[in-house]
């Protein structure tokens, strides 16, 4: 009758997490400029980096939300999920060509 999710969401707090990081990213940096772990953060792939990072944590946040509820089938989460695997691969390939539009 009801598809049942047994999902760990710890990922989910580090996606939110990781969103108010980088919120905060230039009032931290300032603030913990002068400690040796916080150099390597200041760096521009670093940060790029961490960008990325935050995007891919939300979208899988907005595809465990779109798993979730009373109404949801079995064929209705495959739907999502193989549609979520291709975004992924399209993802992948524009990173490679150096192509950012689809990330903030």
């Amino acid at each position: 009758m009801r598809l049942l999710l047994h999902t760990e969401v710890r990922w989910l707090s580090k996606g939110n997490c990781l969103k108010r990081f980088m919120e905060l990213f230039d009032t931290l940096s300032d603030f913990l400029s002068d400690k040796t772990e916080m150099q390597y953060l200041l760096t521009i792939d670093s940060k790029a980096y961490l960008s990325y990072l935050t995007d891919i944590f939300k979208k899988l946040n907005i595809l465990n939300k779109e798993l979730q509820g009373t109404n949801k089938t079995l064929v209705d989460a495959k739907a999502k999920i193989f549609g979520f695997i291709t975004s992924i691969e399209l993802f992948e390939k524009d990173v490679y060509q150096k192509q950012f539009e689809k990330f903030h």
